[in-house]
């Protein structure tokens, strides 16, 4: 899957849900990006890119809007 230029600070879609990341970003995975997602449980996943270690993903309870990243 290839992220937008917004990188992990856009919605992840996938799964037909949207994924948000836990913790802080790392810069890398800002901007345009090629990686993996995979479904570990009903609400965790990961994303790998080779730019960054990878980062565990949770689906957020309620709506979730897209950050400022224009």
């Amino acid at each position: 899957m290839v992220l937008d230029h917004c990188g992990l600070l856009d919605p992840l879609d996938f799964d037909g849900r949207f994924w948000e990341p836990v913790g802080d970003v790392p810069d890398a995975a800002m901007g345009a990006i090629g990686g993996t997602a995979t479904l570990l449980t009903d609400t965790e996943a990961q994303f790998a890119a080779d730019r960054f270690d990878v980062l565990v993903q949770l689906r957020p309870a309620g709506p979730r809007l897209p950050g400022d990243c224009v």
